[in-house]
């Protein structure tokens, strides 16, 4: 698959869905539909390239107002900024505590440790996949991206990989690309944070973490497709497929998915 790289410098985990070919052999328009990390602290380059290159009209921040206070997104001209949280602000899964949140906050590895032993785990695909404050967030977003006529939208979380990554999911789903085209993006994650995942070995390997705990790392500063898949196995044991999810849990029409393909195809 070819990569969709952006030709921004300095911003974080950037591409944009133009150019992959749908199963009618249609192309998304390039320069229309871009995914990132954070829109903090721009270098002027960077600032321009969105501004004139890819003409940005409207940024999404899919993060809660905790992530998002200390780091807000520069304002760009003629661009207007969309909070949208995708999550609530609150612990979704009581077995994870606020003495495991600090935990993992202070040292991930000796966190992630601990939670193993105690068997923990957390799905966080289905923890923003299920809840209908999460759906109405979702169904939102679809809706401000097909009321974008012209130009860019951007659309982004705290990594620019998890909800940003079902973001473009739900997206390229509705623009009928295939699952393997669709499954290849979002694992590009892992190609585009490799500094921040091998800060992360190396500290797992410091603190002699078990190496059979490795891949539970990888959705820390990267993307893992088995935690994905959680949330998939959600949305087809209970919908059947991701487009009856997106038709029956976010209340998207036909003819909204319709106007969506007009504005976005080639």
């Amino acid at each position: 698959m070819k990569r969709q790289a952006m030709t921004t410098r300095n911003i974080g985990n950037a591409r944009e869905l133009g150019g992959y070919v749908n199963k009618d052999g249609k192309r998304i328009q390039y320069k229309r539909l871009l995914r990132s990390s954070p829109l903090h602290n721009l270098t002027e380059e960077d600032y321009n390239i969105l501004k004139d290159e890819y003409n940005l009209r409207k940024v999404f921040d899919f993060r809660s107002f905790f992530e998002r206070k200390d780091k807000p997104d520069d304002e760009i001209e003629n661009c207007t900024n969309i909070w949208i949280p995708i999550l609530e602000d609150r612990d979704p899964d009581d077995s994870f505590t606020a003495e495991d949140v600090a935990e993992f906050e202070k040292n991930p590895i000796k966190g992630l440790m601990k939670m193993a032993e105690r068997g923990i785990t957390f799905d966080m695909y289905t923890g923003m996949l299920k809840p209908e404050y999460s759906q109405r967030q979702f169904a939102k977003f679809i809706r401000e991206v097909i009321d974008c006529k012209e130009g860019a939208v951007l659309w982004h979380c705290s990594a620019g990989k998890d909800r940003t990554g079902m973001g473009a999911i739900l997206l390229l789903t509705m623009l009928d690309v295939d699952m393997d085209t669709i499954l290849d993006d979002y694992m590009l994650t892992n190609e585009y944070r490799t500094k921040e995942l091998q800060v992360l070995f190396d500290m797992a390997k410091a603190q002699n973490m078990p190496e059979e705990l490795y891949p539970v790392l990888y959705p820390i500063e990267g993307v893992a497709k088995e935690s994905l898949m959680q949330g998939i196995n959600y949305i087809t044991e209970n919908y059947g497929s991701i487009l009856n999810y997106i038709h029956e849990a976010l209340g998207i029409t036909d003819e909204e998915i319709a106007q969506l393909k007009e504005n976005y195809l080639e």
